[in-house]
């Protein structure tokens, strides 16, 4: 009609008003329930030769049957495993090196050796460990650029440790040939710094003297588990967090993350010293995808609020992970969709006023109450508190 690519009013709709649009978006809870599967137990039929096996039961004379269920049909032979659903580290290994410029002497390097051919600017030569290896290689390439070559025509040149006369080192005393530098060890770039936190992989087939040289090293991929701790006193309320990765869940050999409350060493967390030492308990588990109603003063202001203000407090967490020693919990409104490039790493305060779509809280920031702790999501969106 009227050549419009839309109807300005629906049809047969004579009382229409827009508010009731506006109502539904508002008031509505889109209630996805994602299945966690990261410890979900693996099944399969087994098979031989591309044939399903079946259960078999050994009769009183010795001979074997066909197990069979009450329907009659033979029961298939189901294999489980205990695998974890999701990639423990990254693919590449690292070496640790003590880091000499360190007072102590024990803080390390984490190590990754990488072909001369592959820098792709200058500024990356900062990464090089060797401080002598560095300068020549800079020095090399500069030269090579200041004659009317390109950087990737530079480093595709070979590099020759330099001799005191200030020529390539081709020969050694004896006269034998010198090969050319081809990889060079590098610190490994973790955000805006280098990696100063790895997991211990596996041990070296012939392992050093030096303990820290005898393992592979790997930087952690996923995140699983936020573990919030808090220590009351009177009215003052301290937090802190653990993050646990899948690594780490392997090792403990859990089969559901609510089994930590049982193990001791995950149910109190200590910190500080002498009389400012504290003793925080284990109040919730956190995991990605869990919602939380944010508050602003105090929780009980939650509970006086209309559903469709609470659903402007309702959050849910896309990601966790520690920047030094403070571990931060990312929030994403929960009807947001826009692409990360659109929404960045969000506020670290809330304002209830303004719409946010993401927000980034350290421990002790974390005002909220938690899904499964303080409140629950019934199947037809309706938010009942605890």
């Amino acid at each position: 009609e009227n050549n419009c690519s839309f109807h300005t009013l629906p049809n047969d709709w004579s009382a229409f008003n827009p508010e009731i649009i506006r109502n539904i978006e508002e008031t509505t809870l889109i209630n996805y329930l994602n299945q966690d599967r990261t410890l979900f137990p693996v099944k399969k039929v087994v098979r031989k030769r591309g044939r399903s096996q079946f259960v078999k039961e050994k009769l009183p004379d010795g001979k074997w049957q066909y197990k069979k269920d009450v329907n009659g049909n033979r029961i298939p032979l189901i294999a489980t495993g205990d695998s974890i659903r999701g990639q423990l580290h990254k693919e590449t290994f690292f070496g640790a090196i003590k880091d000499i410029s360190s007072d102590s002497g024990e803080k390390f390097i984490y190590v990754v050796k990488q072909a001369i051919k592959d820098f792709t600017s200058e500024n990356e030569f900062a990464d090089i460990v060797d401080p002598v290896v560095r300068k020549v290689i800079s020095e090399t390439v500069a030269k090579r650029i200041e004659n009317g070559k390109s950087f990737k025509e530079a480093i595709a040149e070979e590099i020759w440790m330099v001799a005191k006369n200030g020529e390539s080192a081709k020969k050694d005393k004896n006269g034998n040939l010198i090969l050319p530098i081809r990889h060079v060890r590098c610190k490994v770039k973790a955000g805006r710094g280098y990696l100063t936190k790895a997991l211990q992989i596996k041990e070296h087939n012939t392992p050093s003297k030096n303990e820290y040289k005898q393992f592979y090293y790997s930087q952690n991929e996923t995140n699983y588990l936020y573990l919030l701790y808090e220590y009351k006193s009177g009215d003052s309320l301290k937090r802190t967090q653990r993050i646990i990765n899948l690594f780490e869940l392997v090792k403990l050999g859990i089969k559901n993350p609510n089994e930590l409350y049982s193990i001791p060493d995950y149910l109190i967390m200590e910190k500080g010293k002498g009389n400012n030492k504290f003793i925080y308990t284990l109040s919730a588990i956190l995991k990605v995808g869990t919602r939380v109603l944010v508050w602003k003063e105090y929780s009980d202001e939650i509970r006086d609020l209309s559903k469709r203000d609470l659903l402007k407090r309702l959050y849910k967490i896309y990601k966790f992970n520690e920047i030094g020693p403070t571990g931060y919990v990312y929030l994403q409104f929960h009807n947001e969709a826009r692409p990360d490039k659109e929404l960045g790493e969000g506020e670290k305060v809330f304002n209830y006023d303004n719409y946010q779509p993401r927000l980034r809280f350290s421990a002790d920031n974390l005002r909220c109450l938690i899904e499964g702790r303080d409140f629950k999501i019934t199947l037809d969106g309706e938010i009942e508190l605890k």
